[in-house]
This record gives C-alpha cells, structure tokens and sequence, in this order.
C-alpha cells in the first residue's frame, strides 16, 4: 500500500482585515507591513518580573502565540496557535549615552530580525537602559497580529501582569480570543441581514477617484519599482494658540477634531489635484462593540469617505456634511470588505488601495504599575498600503498640544515637495480657523512667503520697454551721415534718404494718399524701392509690392483685382505697360514727375503732428508680409481710382526685414537684379 503523505494544516480562519493584509503583502512585499511601540518605563525596573510579565501577557492572548501557515493549493493561510511561545528579549545599555534620543523617536532605530510568520515567534521584544530609573522597552509584531489600538491594550495589559507578578493586583479573567472574534466578523459579513450595509459600500463609484494622483508625485518610480518601498515621515507640530482656537471651533460646530482635520486634508487635496470630488482612506480601529474595546489583534482598516461639495459651500457647513459621513462609515465599519465591493474600471495594479489616507490617535495614556510606569512615547502600525497619509495625536499636557505628521512613499515623493504640501496644509488651517463662514474656494493655501514668491520671483515684472515708435521715427533717429541704403555703387545716407522720403510723402499726400488708402509700387531693386518705401508710409498710406519680373498679365491682373489709387512705378516699366495695351487713367491727362513739381525747401520738411498722427494710424496696414526688390533709375507716379486693400503672394522678401535692418542703424545692401521682360 502506497503512503499517504499529504500535509494537513489544523487552524482558523483569517479575519477579513487579515485576509486582505495576507494579499497585499503577496502582491507587493515592499512595504513594512508591522506595528512597533516604544514604551518609556521609569521607576525602579525589575527585569526579571518583566520578562515574567511578557511570558504571562503571551499565555493570555492566542494572538501573540500564533503563526501563518498555507499549504500549496490555498491562497490564504489559516490561523495556527501554539500551545506555548518563547518570549525572547534583547538588551541594549545607553546610559549616559546620547543614542537613545533616536530609538525614542523611531521604533526602527534598533535592528530586528524578520518575522517568520510560518514557524514564529512573532513578538519581539528589546529593553534599552537610559538611566537607573528609566528604560525603553521596545514591541514589534507583524501587522497581521496587532494594530495601533492593540499596541495600547498590549502596553496596558503588560501593566497589569507586571503588577500581578509583583503580587500587587489581580489578574481579569481571560479575554476573548482573536481567534473567536475573526470567526464572527466572517460571519457577520456572510450573512444576509447586513446586506442592506454592504450595499451602502458598494454604491460608492472608486474607480476613478483610487487613481488620482498628486502633479507632484513621480509615476516612473512607481512603474520602474524597487527592492523596497521606504517610508519617510515629516513632523508637522502646530503651536498652542492654533490647536486651542481649532479645539474652539470644533466645539462650536458640534463635529469633532478628527473632522476638522480630516475636512482641510481633503480641501488640500481637492486644491492640488484639481478635481472636485476626492476619496480619503480614513482610519477606523475597528472596535465599535464594548467586547472588542481591550482586544488584541487586528481590527483596524481604511474606509472611503469622499463628498462632492458645493462651491460656494462654507467651511462650517462642509464640515457638518462631512461629521454626518464619518458617523454613517462608524456605524456600518463592520461590513466594509475590499472582496464584496466590485470597482469596475480600475487600472491600478494589485489589490486597490486608497492613495491618501488619514489616522488620527488618542491621547497616549500611562499605566501605572506599583513602582513603575508604563507609557508610550512613540508607535506606528502600517496595516494597508498608502501613498501619502496625514496622521494627528492629540497628546496630553499643558493647552493639549496637537501633533501631526505627513508619512509619504519616498519613491513616489521628494521630501521638499511634502515640506511645501506641510506649510500649505499649516496656512489652511489656520484660514479655516479665521474664517470659517468663508466659502472653500475662498480658504487659503499659500503662506504669505509663498505667495510672495510665485508672484515676484516666478512672475517677475516686465523690464519697461522705450516708447514705441513707428518705422519712420526710427529712421528719423539715427545719424544722418551713416549709411541707410547700399546697392552696388549707389548708396543713400540716413539724411538723404529721409529728405528724399520726405518730398514723395508731401507729394503723395497732394495725390489723397492717406489712412486707408492703397498705393501700388512696381519698382525694381534700387535706393528708389526704399524711398519709395518709406515715402508711402511717411504718407500714412499702405503699399502694395508688385514685382516688376513677373508677366504683364499677372500684374495687369493683381492691379485690376487691388485697384489702388495710385501707382508708383519707373517710366521703362510704364512704357512696357502701354505697349501691352494697357489704359490708366492719369491726374490731368498726364504722367507726373513728382521731383520737378515741388521745390526741395518745401518737401525736405518733415511732416506736421496731425500728418504724423495719420501715418501712426495706418502703420500695422501699411507693411506688406513679402517684398521683391529690384532697381530702376528714376520713380514714375500714375494715378488710378481704388480704395482697396490687397498684398501680392508672388513677392519673396519680408519687408519688416528691410524695416529691421534700416531703423536699426544697419545699412541695408541690394544686389542689382539685370533681367529684362
């Protein structure tokens, strides 16, 4: 007969906050999913009775005495209690030493070994002397054992075995068991008289809101991944006077510190992410019934709250709005459960999980035991996975100082980033406090250094610019003996191209050339081309560029499609025109030469303030987008009725590029161009 070598495993079931830690570490085993506490003791210490106390704390609660355990074929383990557990404790002597300032701050500063959940044991423990009357004790379990609720039964419960063994008190009757407490919480979710609760969760759309992400945050870290994740948190104390005027707020509106906090946290969020609505994980410890008040274990998980207010909604009312959905999530914990709740549509990779998350603890109280005290100066818990959680304390003491702390993933953050998100969290606080009729969109965000600095540093004031002046001005500016124009040997200084600019202004002017009005100009590249130029605009008229190389029916057509009243060409070029057949229609009968009618005195002035002022009006009409330069020896003036407005597509130079050369200072230099048509 063949033997039957198949395992099996005799346990029980996980919790459902257990089952869905079990998964989450599967998926992603980065995070240090633990609950650590630093427990100050101060009195004369018994070390002996300690360990006692701790061997004693064990044979009470199941929990601590149990392991993990799956065979092959299951996804979840089962539940293994031990009848008896080691309890094994590390000593470490700082007397007189600066060190242990570190391990009262970080449960982690002192080394641990990782916890084997399979084969345990699961609680470790380390005592660090300070002083001969004061010691640190520090606790470590796998999330899966303890959360932060249970941490502080854990400590009390210490308290009162350490008294016991001094022969000072008795011990309560046995507690209930973890073990138990699972089974009924699987029940409970199981059965059908709590589906109308689990409905209440489940119509709740998480989809989009679990993938929202802060403008800050580094999504390639995310994708590229690491060997672990690293946990980094940022202190963020307030000072007495905000924490009283805040506790005096809370009692006014009837809501609760948690919410105030937990309202400005998602004001912040709602300000940074752009979007109207957002879901935070808030933290609930899971114990709503007296029976599981001193528990031990883990109960503790994150329930979605999010509301989409009104934007003109106040600060006061949001914060009744948001008191009355953390009294419903209160009520209904019990039947949260990430497996019953279907999020079509999301995207995130693993187990969903909400990304920013919210934990607020109670004052840390001391027990006392005969002549020593026990009292917890630091704990954490990670029970589930975040990428950035804002945690509050409120700690005993003279005004009741509030502390609070940003933990962040610091593959995702940079601690700068979390520094400015701290101060801004600071400046809406307060604002909330100061205004609290004030509408959401009104509360502010920004300190006033920070404000200072996107307004000035960031968006520094223009450098103030020199009056604006028109192409003509400029011309006019500079000096009169350097050279404007060159074109091979001929060449026109600033002066002269001024003076001559000026006579055809006055002439054209004579002709009607005004705002408005368009003058053709068919010149070949030449010094003419650039008086012709600037002349026309001199004039406040606007010019049309007409390449004297393309055919005579092009030009023929673009003059008849422009009609621009007057035409400025060279007398070869209006000889061809005649010849092609063309007809004009000439003031007086006649082609005028504009040089031979007016005396130099006369039109070498420049042109009056309101004859300036029309030229100013037509300045952005009068350039052309494109300008072929060619040269001829003389200028030729012909008038023909138009008042329309048209460019020529055929031309190939800029004209601002003359302009800039020109008004610049820079002589502007032209190749004769020697084809014939």
């Amino acid at each position: 007969m063949e033997k039957d070598n198949k395992e099996t495993i005799e346990g029980f079931r996980l919790s459902p906050q257990q089952a869905r830690l079990w998964l989450l570490q599967q998926s992603d085993q980065r995070l240090p999913y633990d609950a650590r506490a630093v427990v100050l003791i101060e009195g004369s210490l018994d070390r002996r009775l300690l360990e006692a106390a701790l061997e004693q704390v064990v044979g009470r609660h199941e929990i601590l005495r149990t392991t993990f355990r799956c065979l092959p074929a299951m996804t979840l383990p089962l539940q293994v209690i031990s009848e008896k557990s080691r309890v094994a404790v590390q000593n470490y002597d700082f007397n007189g030493q600066g060190d242990h300032l570190d391990v009262a701050r970080e449960p982690r500063a002192l080394p641990g070994a990782p916890f084997d959940l399979e084969s345990g044991p699961l609680l470790q423990t380390a005592v660090a002397q300070l002083a001969p009357e004061q010691h640190l004790l520090l606790l470590s379990l796998p999330a899966l054992c303890a959360d932060a609720a249970g941490l502080s039964n854990l400590v009390r419960e210490l308290s009162l075995c350490y008294a016991s063994c001094l022969g000072m008190a008795e011990l309560p009757d046995e507690p209930v068991q973890y073990a138990d407490l699972a089974e009924w919480q699987n029940e409970l979710l199981e059965s059908e008289g709590t589906e109308a609760r689990r409905e209440y969760w489940r119509k709740q759309a998480l989809a989009e809101l679990l993938a929202l992400k802060l403008p800050f945050e580094n999504r390639r870290a995310e994708k590229a991944g690491a060997d672990r994740v690293v946990l980094q948190s940022l202190p963020a104390a307030l000072d007495r006077d905000l924490a009283s005027r805040i506790k005096a707020l809370v009692d006014r509106s009837g809501t609760s510190l948690p919410v105030f906090l937990l309202g400005c946290w998602q004001i912040l969020l709602r300000r940074l992410t752009g979007q109207p609505e957002i879901v935070v994980g808030a933290s609930y410890d899971g114990r709503n019934y007296e029976e599981l008040q001193g528990a031990l274990g883990l109960f503790e998980h994150y329930l979605p709250i999010g509301c989409r207010p009104e934007e003109n909604l106040t600060f006061v009312e949001f914060l009744k709005q948001l008191d009355e959905l953390a009294r419903e999530a209160h009520a209904w914990q019990e039947c949260f459960s990430w497996e019953q709740i279907e999020i079509d549509g999301y995207k995130g990779e693993g187990v969903p999980f909400f990304p920013y998350c919210f934990e607020f603890g109670d004052k840390c109280a001391s027990y006392k035991a005969g002549p020593v005290t026990f009292s917890i100066s630091h704990q954490s818990a990670c029970i589930d996975r975040f990428k950035l959680k804002l945690t509050g304390l409120g700690r005993p003491g003279p005004g009741d100082a509030l502390s609070l702390a940003l933990h962040y993933d610091s593959r995702l953050f940079r601690r700068d980033d979390i520094a400015r998100m701290a101060e801004q969290y600071m400046t809406l606080l307060g604002s909330a406090v100061a205004t609290p009729e004030a509408a959401l969109t009104d509360l502010k965000i920004l300190s006033q250094a920070e404000r200072a600095q996107i307004l000035r540093r960031f968006n520094p004031a223009p450098p103030s610019l020199p009056p604006a002046q028109v192409i003509h001005q400029m011309i006019a500016a500079q000096e009169p003996k350097a050279r404007a124009v060159v074109v091979e040997e001929q060449e026109l200084s600033y002066g002269e191209l001024n003076r001559r600019a000026n006579q055809l202004a006055h002439y054209l002017q004579k002709m009607g050339v005004g705002p408005e009005v368009l003058v053709g100009l068919c010149l070949e590249r030449s010094v003419d081309l650039v008086v012709g130029m600037l002349g026309i605009l001199k004039a406040g008229g606007a010019y049309l560029p007409l390449d004297p190389g393309l055919p005579a029916e092009r030009l023929a057509g673009m003059v008849a499609d422009a009609q621009p009243r007057v035409l400025l060409t060279q007398r070869d070029r209006e000889t061809e025109r005649r010849r092609d057949g063309e007809t004009e229609r000439r003031r007086d009968g006649e082609t005028e030469r504009w040089r031979d009618r007016e005396t130099e005195r006369q039109r070498d002035r420049e042109l009056s303030d309101g004859e300036t002022e029309r030229q100013r009006e037509s300045d952005n009409s009068a350039v052309s987008p494109s300008l072929r330069l060619s040269v001829s020896p003389s200028l030729r003036l012909s008038v023909s009725p138009s008042l329309r407005l048209s460019v020529s597509p055929s031309l190939r130079l800029p004209s601002w590029c003359v302009w800039m050369r020109i008004g610049s200072g820079s002589p502007r230099r032209a190749r004769r161009n020697r084809r014939s048509v």
